[in-house]
Order: structure tokens, then C-alpha cells, then sequence
């Protein structure tokens, strides 16, 4: 049995044990909120993060897929779609082809986006579908 310092947590992933100190894991409510708004606006900002949105609303897409669709360069894709992840807008699944490989397929939660600024407070609600 492994004895933990305070303020830990073990995590057991596939028999390897990884500690992480929750102090550093912590991160206060306020400064989420304000992370996760200004990702969310980022996107909203950005004409690549909305083209790829609105190729993947319907049906899900490889990066491939939405490079050739979108006429983005395959590397930016790759980056908008980490920023997309990040904000929590994409879900993400993966297939395994004959070959043994596999590919991702990203499609959108996304049924809107609304940003406010009231009060001297910016508020961004996410209608997911």
C-alpha cells in the first residue's frame, strides 16, 4: 500500500500509479469561467473555427475531410480543432480502418453561442445540440 502526502490523490491508470498534488490541480471557479469564455470567444472570433463548426454541424468529419472542405491548410485544421476541444464544443470518436489504423471523425455540439457583456460582467451561453 503507498501512504500519500497530504492534499494527494492517486490515480491508477493500467497499473501505473500517478500522483498529482490537488494544489495544483486546483483552479479557482472565477478564473475557469474567465478561461472558458475567452476560448469561446476566441472561436467566435475566429472564421476558421466557424468554418470548421459549420462543415461538421450535420455529419462527422475527419481533419482530412475538413481541410479539403474548408480549404484550410491541414496543420491550421489540427490547431482549430484543439482550440474547439478545448472549449468543449466537439465530440470526438475514432474508427479503426482494415489497416489497423485509426482516424478520428469531430463533429459539433454546437447549436449556438451567445455572448453578453452586462453589468460590467461578460456572460457566453452555449446552447449544445
Amino acid at each position: 500500500m503507498v501512504e500519500l502526502e497530504p492534499n494527494c490523490v492517486a490515480v491508477y491508470a493500467r497499473g501505473l500509479k500517478i500522483f498529482k498534488t490537488i494544489k495544483n490541480m486546483q483552479i479557482s471557479q472565477k478564473e475557469s469561467e474567465m478561461t472558458n469564455n475567452k476560448i469561446l470567444l476566441d472561436v467566435m472570433a475566429d472564421k476558421y473555427c466557424i468554418s470548421i463548426l459549420q462543415a461538421i454541424k450535420d455529419e462527422p468529419k475527419s481533419a482530412s475531410q475538413l481541410s479539403s472542405e474548408c480549404g484550410i491548410f491541414i496543420g491550421i485544421v489540427y490547431r482549430k480543432l484543439k482550440l474547439l476541444q478545448k472549449g468543449c464544443l466537439l465530440d470526438i470518436h475514432y474508427e479503426i480502418r482494415p489497416d489497423g489504423k485509426r482516424f478520428f471523425l469531430y463533429k459539433s455540439q454546437v447549436k449556438s453561442i451567445m455572448a453578453s457583456f452586462v453589468d460590467n460582467a461578460l456572460d457566453v451561453v452555449i446552447e449544445k445540440r
